[in-house]
């Protein structure tokens, strides 16, 4: 039997992980007619998480449950979770996303809320959940995941001694005089947080949530300089009123303090985002026998060998001993760093000289081939006949 694992995640703009999936599983089968394709989506935690999931052996018989919630600047949107037993997976993209903010026209930082990704979890409460893996990549927020507490049912107040009682935003947090965890919901004592994410910084300071990626969202320089000092006004009260210097945690900056906001409940874990897919979807399950994996990205660089998708599954597939090709849409530089972790060959997409709108036009199309092309070179040095040889 020769088994080919097929783990790819999304190329953005093009394929969708589970098209990309499909699309090498065609191409290995275009040369070894007779081999064994197993079809895994996977995602670094970020946006699309759910959908990947979803689609997953492991998470069969999961339910995915509508939920309207705010998104980054309070508006009513349309969200899901993803609802298994007494595990809730929340993808904080899915609320509170900055690809859903730009597309509605601009970024507003200093407006920006997580309150939705709290009412999530309070969604997730009453549907009996007591385990919850929070997705926090490409979020537009930075009010260092004040909304999602206020939402829990943390009271702030401002220095004048009223509560405030609109939804929280990031510019609120300069004005807070006291925080207030008693009114938090008994059954959060019985939960456990998994925050997924792929960057350990913390919550203040230059390499902190604001400094780092609130340009991105929005931010200039005057504004950053406010918020900063919003930040650490918010991040002193919170590490008194909670016990926990959850301030200084690594991750705790992911998707503008949300990650130290889940940190301040306590009971709280963050894991690379792929590790916490793989993972979830039982994707160790799927290397018993298997003889090869191909998995892939839309481009791949310096950044890949940190914690992305071919990253996480060629430390997988070293830990089982079975080799790991990388096949995707651009090779950057440093795309070789992924050597050292496992990844056997790297190999670009193109065919020849493209635009990007015509390589991405041809996508599917240019993977099944590059994909098959892999499998005549393996099968070749394995012995393996391929289609077409007598």
């Amino acid at each position: 039997m020769f088994k080919v694992v097929l783990a790819l995640d999304s190329f953005k703009g093009c394929m969708s992980s589970m098209q990309a999936c499909k699309a090498a599983a065609a191409g290995v089968l275009e040369a070894v007619p007779d081999a064994v394709t197993v079809i895994h989506p996977v995602s670094d935690g970020g946006e699309g998480m759910l959908e990947v999931l979803a689609s997953t052996p492991a998470m069969q018989g999961s339910v995915r449950v509508p939920a309207t919630v705010l998104n980054a600047y309070s508006q009513p949107h349309e969200s899901e979770l993803l609802i298994k037993g007494d595990l809730c997976v929340i993808e904080s993209a899915l609320c509170c996303g900055i690809e859903e903010a730009m597309r509605a026209g601009s970024l507003h930082i200093e407006e920006s809320t997580t309150f939705g990704v709290g009412q999530m979890v309070k969604s997730g409460l009453k549907a009996g959940c007591r385990r919850f893996v929070i997705g926090l990549g490409g979020s537009a927020t930075n009010d260092g995941g004040a909304g999602f507490l206020q939402a829990l049912g943390v009271r702030f107040y401002r220095r004048d001694g009223n509560l405030i009682s609109d939804v929280i935003t990031t510019a609120d947090l300069d004005t807070l005089g006291r925080v207030d965890f008693q009114a938090l919901p008994q059954e959060l004592r019985e939960c456990t947080f998994e925050a997924t994410c792929d960057v350990d910084n913390t919550l203040l300071g230059p390499k902190g949530a604001t400094w780092v990626f609130g340009a991105q969202k929005g931010g200039t320089t005057q504004q950053l300089e406010r918020i900063e000092q919003g930040m650490a006004n918010y991040a002193a009260l919170m590490d008194e009123a909670s016990g926990r210097k959850a301030s200084e945690l690594k991750g705790g900056g992911a998707a503008g303090g949300l990650g130290a906001a889940i940190g301040y409940l306590g009971r709280a874990s963050f894991k690379r985002g792929i590790e916490s897919m793989l993972d979830l979807s039982g994707f160790d399950a799927q290397l018993e026998q298997a003889s090869l994996i191909i998995t892939g990205e839309g481009r791949t660089d310096a950044q890949s060998a940190h914690g992305k998708v071919p990253h996480g599954v060629a430390a997988h597939g070293r830990r089982y001993r079975v080799p790991v090709v990388c096949v995707s849409g651009a090779l950057a530089d440093g795309a070789q760093e992924l050597y050292k972790a496992g990844i056997g060959a790297l190999f670009s997409l193109c065919d020849g000289p493209l635009t990007l709108s015509e390589s991405m036009r041809r996508g599917e199309e240019l993977l099944r081939a590059a994909c098959e092309n892999v499998m005549r070179l393996y099968a070749a040095a394995c012995g393996t006949c391929l289609k077409g040889q007598a």
